[in-house]
Formats: C-alpha cells, sequence, structure tokens
C-alpha cells in the first residue's frame, strides 16, 4: 500500500537535519521508522511544482510578502475541529478560531511577534462570506473526530489598518505550514490558500 505523508517544520534547523537524513546517500533504499510501523520512503517532493502541498519559506519571507488584500480564501482539505470549553467541538470556519490558531502558532516560532490585539479584529472586522464546507468523520481507531471540508473565502470590513490586513494575509499563507484548529500533527487540519 502506498501512503502520503506531508511534514512542516517551524524551526530552519530540524528542517535541515531531516532533508539530510532523506536525502544523504542517493541511490540507497530509504526506510522510515513512524511507531511501529516501517515504510519504504519512495519519493521526496519539496517544490510546489512536484506537488501543491510541497514548499518551504521562512517566517521572514512570508511576512515580507504578505499583501493588504481584503478577501483571503482557504482550502481546508482534511476535518478540522476547534476546541470550545475543553470538550465541545466547533466544526465552522469562524475567523478568530481560523486565524487565531495560525496566530498562535506564529507567534510561538516567529521572531516577528503579532500583537495579540489581532485577535478583536478578527472577532469584529472578518466575516466568512462565501464558503462550502461539508463535515466529515475522522476515525482514530478508540475514537472518532467531527470536522468541517472545504472551501471558505473571508471577508475584511472597511476600517481594518493595512498593517492588519497585511498579518492577516501573512497568517492565511502560514496555514499551509501550521494546519488549521486541533490535532494538526495527526492530520488534521491541511489547509492552504488559494
Amino acid at each position: 500500500t502506498a501512503y502520503w505523508l506531508r511534514f512542516t517544520f517551524f524551526e530552519d534547523s530540524l528542517f535541515a537535519q531531516f532533508a539530510h537524513s532523506l536525502m544523504m546517500s542517493p541511490g540507497q533504499e530509504k526506510r522510515v521508522h513512524l511507531g511501529t510501523a516501517l515504510f519504504k520512503l519512495a519519493e521526496v517532493i519539496t517544490h510546489p511544482q512536484g506537488d501543491p502541498w510541497a514548499g518551504f519559506n521562512r517566517f521572514d519571507d512570508i511576512w515580507g510578502r504578505a499583501s493588504p488584500n481584503k478577501i483571503v480564501s482557504l482550502l481546508f482539505s482534511s476535518p478540522i475541529t476547534f476546541r470550545s470549553g475543553g470538550k465541545r467541538n466547533v466544526t465552522f470556519p469562524q475567523p478568530e478560531l481560523v486565524f487565531g490558531s495560525y496566530l498562535s502558532k506564529w507567534n510561538a516560532y516567529s521572531s516577528t511577534v503579532f500583537d495579540d490585539k489581532l485577535r478583536e479584529y478578527l472577532q469584529q472586522h472578518v466575516i466568512p462570506a462565501r464558503y462550502k464546507l461539508e463535515t466529515r468523520i475522522l476515525n482514530f481507531g478508540s475514537y472518532q473526530e467531527v470536522g468541517f471540508e472545504g472551501k471558505c473565502s473571508f471577508i475584511m470590513t472597511e476600517s481594518i489598518p493595512e498593517e492588519i490586513l497585511r498579518q492577516i494575509n501573512a497568517l492565511a499563507d502560514f496555514s499551509f505550514y501550521s494546519g488549521t484548529g486541533a490535532k494538526t500533527t495527526m492530520g488534521m487540519g491541511q489547509t492552504r490558500r488559494i
């Protein structure tokens, strides 16, 4: 059986070590251990021309290219859910939850930290305008998670300052690496800008 795995890193040094270990000794068969499973590596794709889910960027590059677009469209490719109140799952792309999940990770790993006041703008000035979503259940064996998949466009109101618009756009671009919502390390929340 062929499997497709996607890895994202927020630390350049970790990515460099990981990539080096996968790429060294060309021609030799590579094997990867994940838990108790052993996989034979068939292909490593690092560029979007090979697959739209491949690529790399630095935080500074994402921030440097951020535009003040007032419409942001995202593709949610694996189930997305948000924890609310500890146990309740939210299965709709509320802007403060979607972009708030990116903001938390961005501020934890980037040297350019965005002000937490951005969360107020997300709640009051970002609106999910057009969306085509479906709920999906992801089976983890001993339990299941319900989430949404599909496309959603967010519109920013006229009163958002340009700097805040750039931050929101940078976070939308960052979603490709961070994922959205809960359990992103288990395959949920795969997201990219469209």
